[in-house]
């Protein structure tokens, strides 16, 4: 696995922070975590530079869409993200890369599924 990596995980369910800390649990990804689209903001826009970004679609006040739609607002943003959903509709997938998205992920989260999207993306 990749060494030296730093994702940022946005996503207002603790649980879900736990589970991705727990399926990196064996590897040198750092993972950085909030809980709000403002505070992922506040991140892309300060000094730290992300390796991959995860976004969750549901999120209050401010969805993964919307907050997609602000990172692209922000100069010189180019940071793969994919969006952590529980839609598996195929014709949503669409919709989600015309928003700006990477990828995509399907909760519930699966090691490999999460590893494969990681490598993919880790230059």
């Amino acid at each position: 696995m990749l060494c030296g990596v730093l994702i940022l995980l946005v996503d207002d369910n603790i649980s879900t922070e736990k589970i991705i800390s727990k399926l990196l649990r064996d590897t040198n990804i750092k993972l950085d975590y909030v809980s709000l689209g403002k505070e992922a903001l506040d991140k892309i826009r300060g000094k730290e530079k992300y390796d991959l970004i995860l976004l969750d679609e549901v999120m209050d006040p401010l969805d993964g869409v919307t907050v997609m739609k602000k990172f692209k607002d922000i100069r010189n943003f180019k940071t793969n993200v994919i969006l952590l959903t529980r839609n598996n509709e195929y014709e949503y997938n669409e919709e989600y890369k015309q928003a700006g998205f990477t990828d995509v992920l399907i909760k519930p989260l699966k090691k490999d599924n999460l590893h494969l999207k990681i490598e993919k993306y880790i230059k």
